[in-house]
């Protein structure tokens, strides 16, 4: 069951307020990636809401499951839900039977849903046939998009027992690409639907080269068939004619026999070949399917990872909050420092955002790379698949056009294990980099506890020692100094190990892009590698195509030389005439095939040029980005350094101020308790009198005291 990270109290709220702010109109709640959980409080919440719901729903992209469809199902059998449209894309509702099950019946009892989209369910072919049967009874939906869940032609020729039947009337739009549906099967539904079906792509190049196959294997099977006709006309024809005639008959029915033992021949080969291509097909789907899965897997890593981060900042932000209220005074001194250290922290998290954001856009470029390359194979394969029909009704090159498609299969299979191996290097590199900043974050905030710790314990100490020795002044006032001068080298301490960490989490940033750099020089190596290998089959093709060619200039001049044998033994030419218009009428449907063959092999030649020109000016355009982008990140590294050292030279000008302010007045308290002292000892009159000008003059000095002290306090408020 898909689980539901992060789906905090907090986020509950925005989705109460979004439900009671989606009166009469849209609740979108699409991209969150909440989770199953958070799937099944959104639409209860939206049964909640009674008859002021929403009348569109968008729930894209959140990772919904089996609670999900539950409650989705319970939302549309509610009697007083009046929502038309509802968007599902990209969910995992289909890859759980039960929950499916509830909302093909629920859309069986619901009066009010318009418009459905299902896109990316991984729904599948038993589920395309329960929805089918949820639609039986259903009399107000009128757009159902079911695009990219492999239905098949199961679940496609469910739909149209639906509407073979009569159920289901008002359904006006059925779209069903990328479902892996026959044209056969797509063409009868569109017939007895009579309405707009969008077809769908037969899922993939490997299916594409069945469906080719399979169309020769009919065509040969209807080239048999005359054959055979033809055969037991002539048998018919050599009962009646004399024994001249029966001799000529003899040859061509040899001749009619050993054209159809190699046509059958060529069926089985044909029949092998589509045993091989159903078996690749089904490998091509597994290879989907773990993709898929593993697309999946790191998406919830990646939200598992953006929680946990959105609540270390919570914590961060509250402990910073409260120390800032138990340290008022050392929050003045180190206010600079403090607004220095948030720019660089701000500036740190932008970089992180745009290599984010730069990683997304690789990957994006990618898959279009990876899209092109396919669409260049598919084009390949089909003018390959041509290739071999002509080849394979010729004669001997059947061998070499496996050997090419296999090379290809090798090609593709390289590509597709580099661009794994580059995303699975990226991942690890992101991780590392965001646990070595979960540590150091960790460290730091428990030397700040620590700090706070030690920072409140000196308080008490120093308010026991004022409320119990109040004579002894000076000891308190030197344990004072001592004490705010330890805690002006720790915060000093703790600022510079946080520098170090700032650095150190940049240098990290820079090593991932170097590895990033590398990975995609080595891409570049190998799709070079690739193109060299398309450039060689093409060789490959060349050569073959010019030996089909040399092939049929034989056929053609053995069919001379046997005319002119014929002409040579027999002197009624009428028969012979016949047969000769037939053979030509047979071979020019192998020449057609060999012109457009060749047609077809200039226009793929055109597009692999086309595709790799626009890949190559694509590849330099990202060299050139890549370059711009590691000469900004320098220049803000750079920045970032001058700032840091900016305010540690601050930092220490104003430790040098305080402390000889510091100085000047320990020096007038010490002044003022050996005046106090020296009165105590002297006695009399004139004691009295030296008592009070000493008295005078120690005052004066703690008011001179006093009066640095708040000098240095208005300086500090000041800075």
């Amino acid at each position: 069951m898909i689980s539901s990270p992060g789906f905090s109290e907090k986020e509950k709220k925005e989705v109460d307020q979004l439900v009671r702010s989606s009166s009469n109109g849209e609740a979108v709640f699409s991209d969150r990636f909440m989770g199953d959980n958070a799937g099944r409080y959104i639409f209860n919440s939206l049964k909640k809401a009674d008859s002021n719901g929403p009348t569109s729903v968008d729930a894209k992209g959140c990772y919904m499951g089996l609670e999900s469809g539950l409650a989705i199902a319970e939302y549309l059998k509610s009697p007083i839900t009046k929502v038309e449209k509802l968007s599902l894309e990209w969910n995992s509702l289909g890859s759980f039977e039960n929950g499916l099950t509830e909302i093909a019946t629920a859309l069986a009892l619901n009066s009010s849903l318009q418009s459905l989209d299902l896109r990316n369910n991984n729904i599948g072919p038993n589920g395309g046939s329960m929805l089918a049967r949820g639609l039986r009874d259903n009399r107000c939906l009128q757009s159902l998009d079911l695009r990219w869940n492999e239905i098949g032609n199961t679940g496609a020729l469910a739909f149209k027992e639906i509407f073979t039947i009569g159920h289901n009337t008002l359904l006006r739009t059925l779209k069903l690409a990328g479902n892996k549906i026959s044209d056969v099967v797509l063409n009868e539904v569109e017939a007895v639907v009579g309405r707009k079906i969008e077809p769908g792509a037969s899922g993939g190049s490997m299916s594409d080269d069945y469906h080719v196959v399979k169309g020769k294997n009919e065509e040969l099977q209807k080239e048999i068939a005359n054959i055979s006709a033809e055969l037991q006309a002539a048998k018919d024809e050599n009962r009646t004619k004399d024994s001249q005639h029966q001799i000529v008959h003899a040859r061509s029915k040899n001749d009619l026999v050993s054209k159809i033992e190699s046509l059958e021949k060529q069926l089985s080969d044909s029949a092998g070949t589509i045993s091989l291509l159903e078996i690749e097909v089904l490998r091509e789907k597994e290879r989907a399917d773990r993709l898929q899965d593993s697309v999946v897997k790191e998406q919830r890593e990646k939200d598992t990872a953006l929680s946990s981060l959105r609540v270390d900042r919570e914590a961060a932000a509250s402990k910073k909050i409260i120390a800032d209220r138990e340290k008022a005074q050392l929050t003045t001194s180190l206010k600079i420092t403090e607004e220095t250290l948030e720019v660089l922290r701000t500036e740190n998290d932008n970089l992180r955002r745009n290599f984010a954001t730069r990683e997304k856009e690789l990957l994006t470029s990618l898959s279009d790379r990876e899209r092109k390359l396919s669409e260049a194979r598919g084009q390949e394969d089909k003018a390959k698949a041509e290739q071999s029909r002509v080849e394979v009704e010729l004669g001997d090159a059947k061998l070499k056009e496996k050997m090419a498609e296999e090379r290809a299969t090798q090609s593709a299979r390289l590509l597709d294990e580099c661009i794994e191996d580059r995303a699975k290097q990226v991942e690890e590199a992101r991780r590392s980099v965001q646990e070595t900043m979960e540590t150091q974050r960790n460290e730091l905030m428990g030397r700040l506890k620590a700090a706070e710790l030690r920072v409140s314990e000196a308080e008490s100490k120093l308010g026991s020692a004022e409320s119990k020795q109040r004579a002894a002044e000076s000891a308190a006032a030197q344990a004072t100094v001592t004490l705010e001068q330890q805690l002006s080298e720790q915060a000093y301490k703790l600022r510079k190990e946080y520098g170090d960490m700032q650095d150190g989490e940049t240098r990290q940033l820079a090593d991932a892009l170097d590895v990033v750099k590398s990975q995609r020089e080595s891409q570049d190596v190998q799709l070079s590698q690739m193109t060299a290998d398309l450039e060689n089959l093409r060789d490959v093709r060349q050569r073959e195509s010019e030996s089909a060619k040399r092939t049929i200039e034989g056929l053609n001049k053995s069919l001379g030389d046997a005319l002119k044998e014929a002409r040579r033994e027999r002197g009624s030419a009428s028969d012979l005439k016949l047969e000769v218009a037939s053979l030509r009428r047979q071979i020019e449907p192998f020449k057609r095939k060999v012109e457009v063959s060749e047609a077809e092999k200039k226009r793929t030649e055109e597009f692999r040029t086309r595709d790799v020109s626009n890949l190559q000016a694509l590849l330099a355009n990202e060299r050139e980005e890549r370059a711009k982008e590691a000469i900004g990140y320098q220049k803000r590294l750079d920045d970032c350094n001058e700032m840091l050292r900016t305010a540690k030279e601050s930092i220490s000008e104003q430790r040098t101020g305080h402390m000889k302010e510091f100085h000047k007045l320990e020096k007038g308290m010490v002044a003022a308790v050996q005046a106090i002292f020296a009165d105590r000892k002297a006695g009399g009159g004139g004691g009295g009198k030296k008592r009070s000008k000493r008295k005078g003059d120690a005052e004066g000095g703690a008011a001179v005291g006093t009066e640095g002290g708040e000098n240095v306090k208005n300086e500090g408020n000041v800075a």
